[in-house]
């Protein structure tokens, strides 16, 4: 800043020392030598070039004050890039903690991160899809898994914080799509997330968006998801069997061999028959039903 205002200075006092110096060196020589003519006439050029070269003083300064609240606010964005990226390493260290409540910590650090960070939202949600995909994989299949059992199992307080958050995420910036959800890796993909395999009975996942995600053989026996989208999601083998999908919505999702016994449809958003008789048993064990099939 004293930098800022030392050349600040110097050019004030150039500027006044040309508009007293100058304005004799541009007086022409074959003026009559009437003295008060003369000193008119030096008088007006001093006053021009007096404001000429204001004006450019006021210009430069102006320039220089520029610079330096360009340099602030570099200066500024360099520092909060430094704390998000502290943050950011400080809560992964939390999320790969023994300790499950340091790690549900760690989980929703992540999610602030990625509320003040655009550039980090798309790598936090995908590191968190990672992690349930590792710490809560479906470990058997539905046929041979009693799945009434999972009334009576809570969910792991890490692995319920990771799928709230996905759940709830900021979509402003993802791909938004009318096709269905394929594969994550598939070259046209038009996937967000991949929660393939994962777990997640027994969840409380009022009003979650898990659209445009891979859920193949996801799981949510039991698992309480009214007002939740699944719009354009790939549910091919996913067991919904037992939970509450009242007023979600299914629009343009895949349920190909999906499990619905039991499963509160009540009111569901988009559900066709022909997505009915794609899934498991052709959707006769579902529940309030408001849809009728031939």
């Amino acid at each position: 800043m004293e930098w800022f205002w030392l050349v600040a200075g110097i050019s004030f006092l150039a500027t006044m020392t040309l508009a007293l110096l100058l304005p004799g060196r541009f007086v022409p020589r074959n003026l009559p030598p009437a003295d008060v003519e003369r000193r008119r006439l030096q008088l007006e050029m001093a006053k021009t070039f007096a404001e000429a070269l204001g004006g450019a003083f006021v210009l430069v300064t102006l320039l220089l004050a520029w610079q330096q609240v360009v340099s602030t606010q570099d200066q500024v964005e360099v520092a909060r890039q430094g704390q998000i990226t502290e943050r950011f390493t400080r809560a992964v260290d939390q999320v790969g903690s023994d300790n499950v409540t340091v790690r549900v910590g760690g989980i929703y650090a992540l999610e602030s991160i990625a509320r003040d960070s655009r550039q980090d939202r798309k790598a936090i949600m995908e590191s968190l899809a990672s992690f349930l995909r590792q710490k809560s994989p479906v470990v058997d299949t539905p046929n041979t898994r009693d799945w009434q059992a999972a009334r009576s199992q809570m969910a792991p307080a890490d692995v319920e914080a990771a799928a709230i958050v996905i759940g709830r995420r900021n979509r402003e910036d993802e791909i938004k799509s009318d096709s269905v959800c394929s594969s994550l890796n598939s070259p046209d993909s038009v996937c967000t997330l991949s929660l393939r395999g994962v777990n997640l009975s027994s969840i409380n996942l009022n009003d979650m968006d898990f659209s445009q995600m891979d859920l193949r053989g996801a799981r949510f026996n039991h698992s309480n998801i009214p007002f939740g989208s699944f719009r354009n999601s790939n549910m091919q083998g996913a067991d919904f069997r037992g939970a509450n999908l009242r007023l979600a919505e299914v629009t343009n999702a895949s349920l190909l061999n999906s499990y619905l016994e039991l499963a509160n449809l009540h009111l569901v958003e988009g559900l066709t028959c022909q997505q009915l008789q794609s899934s498991h048993d052709h959707g006769a064990g579902a529940a309030n039903l408001t849809i009728r099939c031939p």
